[in-house]
Parts: C-alpha cells; sequence; structure tokens
C-alpha cells in the first residue's frame, strides 16, 4: 500500500497544475483552434480579444482575416461532407460572424506540393482560387526563386501564441520565420500587433510577405513597407502594426 501511495503522489499536483491554466486575458477559452471554414481548410483561428479574432492559413502561412468576434467569433459547427459518420467527430466547421476589418480573398488551401490534381478533388468542397499564389516570397537580388512555404506548428505559453514557419530554398536552404500576434487598444483604437522574426536569410537576398488589404500598416525593426508589401533582407525581427 505503501508504495501505490508513493506513486499516487505527484499525480495529484500534476492534475491540478493542468486544470489551473485559464486564457482569462482572452475573449474565449481555448483562444486558439484549428478549424475549417467555408472558405478555406486547415486554418488557426485566434482570438485575441473580444474586438479582434484573427484567421491563418496554415499552408500558405499567411494572416487572412480579423473582425471584431465578440466573445464566440462566430458559430463552430458539424460540417457534413457526406464522407463519413459524423458523430463521433467533435465540431470544427467554422463561420466568421462580426464586424470585418479585412479578409483575403486570394490563396490556396494547400500545402505547395500538393499535387494539381489532388487538390481538383477537393475543389468541389471549396471554391477554386488561381494557382502559384504566395503570400511569402524570395528574391535574390531583382530575381523571385522559387521559395516554398512549410507550416512548422505553433507554441502556447501562457496566453501568449508563437507559430513556426519555414521557407524552404531551391537549394534546400531554410529561411525560418515565427510569428506572435497581439491585440493593442493603443489610441483608442483597435491595433493587431504581429512581431516577426526572420533568420537564415542568405546575404543578397530578401523576404517579402503580402499584407493584408486594409488598415493603416506600419513596421518598427528590420523591414520597410512599400506598396503594401512588407520586405526584410536580413535576419532580425519586424514588428508590424494594423490599425483600425
Amino acid at each position: 500500500m505503501k508504495g501505490n501511495n508513493r506513486m499516487r503522489m505527484p499525480i495529484i499536483p500534476l492534475v491540478l497544475a493542468l486544470t489551473a491554466v485559464t486564457w482569462a486575458a482572452r475573449p474565449h477559452d481555448p483562444f486558439v483552434e484549428k478549424v475549417i471554414t467555408p472558405d478555406r481548410s486547415r486554418q488557426l483561428k485566434v482570438a485575441l480579444d473580444a474586438k479582434l479574432w484573427v484567421l491563418y492559413d496554415l499552408p500558405q502561412g499567411q494572416l487572412y482575416q480579423a473582425w471584431a468576434g465578440g466573445t464566440q467569433g462566430g458559430t463552430l459547427e458539424m460540417a457534413d461532407f457526406g464522407w463519413f459518420d459524423q458523430s463521433a467527430h467533435f465540431p470544427h466547421w467554422f463561420t466568421a460572424a462580426g464586424t470585418q476589418y479585412f479578409k483575403e480573398d486570394v490563396g490556396e488551401y494547400f500545402a505547395s506540393w500538393t499535387k494539381p490534381a489532388d487538390i481538383d478533388t477537393y475543389y468541389t468542397k471549396w471554391k477554386k482560387q488561381p494557382r502559384g499564389y504566395k503570400a511569402w516570397t524570395v528574391a535574390k537580388g531583382a530575381a523571385a526563386v522559387d521559395a516554398k512555404p512549410v507550416y512548422l506548428g505553433y507554441a502556447l505559453k501562457g496566453d501568449a501564441l508563437r507559430l513556426d514557419f519555414s521557407l524552404v530554398l531551391p537549394d534546400g536552404g531554410n529561411i525560418s520565420v515565427t510569428e506572435t500576434p497581439e491585440y493593442s487598444a493603443a489610441g483608442g483604437k483597435v491595433n493587431l500587433v504581429r512581431k516577426l522574426s526572420l533568420a537564415g536569410i542568405p546575404s543578397g537576398h530578401s523576404v517579402s510577405l503580402k499584407l493584408p488589404a486594409g488598415g493603416n500598416w506600419t513596421v518598427l525593426g528590420k523591414g520597410a513597407i512599400a506598396a503594401s508589401v512588407l520586405t526584410q533582407s536580413a535576419d532580425g525581427e519586424s514588428t508590424l502594426t494594423g490599425t483600425w
């Protein structure tokens, strides 16, 4: 009996530690969820504040929608694709609702290495999008190189989210990209603050990110904005702020 008691003791504080985690600073629990929407699949929904919810397209590494979603952000329900019995699965079909700040209409739902024939199969479920679209581009001098975005996952620390991506170069090299989004009420406005960190940019190369339409975008740090595109030519951090 004593041996059994000793084995059980470490379990109690572990359970308490897990159940004590709360996201008091966020309007919804959990504040980060992977979802599918009527527009795209493989997305990450993030509830930063009642006044600021965002969606990321994971294969593209692209922030493509932001809105004021209140405490729910929209509706999350079961998706009936007719492929299998849905009763054993959790709801994951999300439809955003609220005051929209921006929504990008261009983008693919699948990773860059997906076969076109496979994409065509699923285009019966979502609207078609142009081939070859890229939110991120890499250039060597003035010439674009065929860099492929790869989603590496996300990490949570308290109520902070970090997204990890990689831009894979034709020679096998990698440019790592991390992003931490946050809400700010500075100036009495809705501010989306995106802290970006890039590492592994080869000499003579630059990395560019297409910024969402709408909003007043500014940047501090290594990057510069021109024609709604952020460009960074050296390793380091850039802090983007969109204001509404």
